[in-house]
């Protein structure tokens, strides 16, 4: 995995667990619409990006690209629909980087280390509605970068939601690295679903902004490899 496929998965991790607000006895399905300018080996443009999600497992759809977090196992799957293939990433393994060798695995660990403890949750009193959701905005630094995150206490079951928020937070702590970068501090002081989220990085941005949420039954099948997939390294 060179760095930028291993930054990519860390954010990934860190929006799912900053968007793990999902309920412990009802399935979550949602649907937001991303658009990207200007970043490293993403084509400019908008895209609809799909969520499911229970008490145990994630599974975020993208353009080119499915990724599934399953929290008991501690493994977070990439998939690529179109080659049928598939990463794997040992979560509890994660700031090991034990696979990467020579510059790679300096830059990688270079890192690494700038995280550490590096996650700020700064809460505003600007308010806006999006999407037909009352939103207050939060200002989350981590990497030397800043995001705004829009969220809402106005979705149904948000009680269940920071529930399962709190699971996730206990099961990133098994790891090291994600133990030091204050990730459960920073699901705690969000306090509420992401609505809209602007991610500023690289000398470009991704903005994230909900258009569909519901409540509904999702099958196990989901959150699984599906047959015929190839692993890669």
């Amino acid at each position: 995995m060179n760095p930028t496929k291993f930054l990519k998965c860390l954010l990934i991790v860190l929006f799912l667990g900053v968007a793990t607000i999902s309920p412990a006895c009802a399935d979550l399905y949602w649907e937001s619409l991303q658009k990207s300018e200007g970043l490293p080996g993403t084509p400019d443009g908008t895209q609809t990006v799909k969520n499911y999600m229970t008490a145990n497992a994630t599974r975020y759809e993208a353009r080119d690209n499915i990724t599934i977090v399953d929290l008991d196992k501690m493994k977070m799957y990439t998939l690529d629909p179109k080659a049928k293939t598939y990463n794997e990433v040992d979560l509890s393994k994660m700031g090991q980087v034990p696979e990467m060798e020579g510059e790679a695995g300096k830059q990688v660990m270079g890192m690494v280390k700038g995280l550490m403890g590096s996650i700020k949750v700064t809460p505003t009193k600007e308010t806006r509605t999006i999407s037909g959701y009352a939103c207050t905005k939060n200002i989350v630094s981590f990497m030397g970068t800043q995001s705004e995150n829009w969220v809402t206490r106005d979705i149904k079951g948000l009680d269940e939601m920071m529930g399962y928020g709190k699971r996730f937070s206990e099961v990133m702590n098994r790891n090291p690295m994600m133990r030091q970068m204050n990730v459960s501090a920073m699901i705690q002081d969000l306090k509420g679903f992401p609505v809209e989220t602007t991610v500023n990085m690289m000398n470009g941005k991704m903005t994230t902004t909900l258009q569909k949420f519901e409540q509904k039954h999702l099958s196990a099948e989901l959150f699984k490899v599906p047959p015929g997939y190839k692993k890669t390294e």
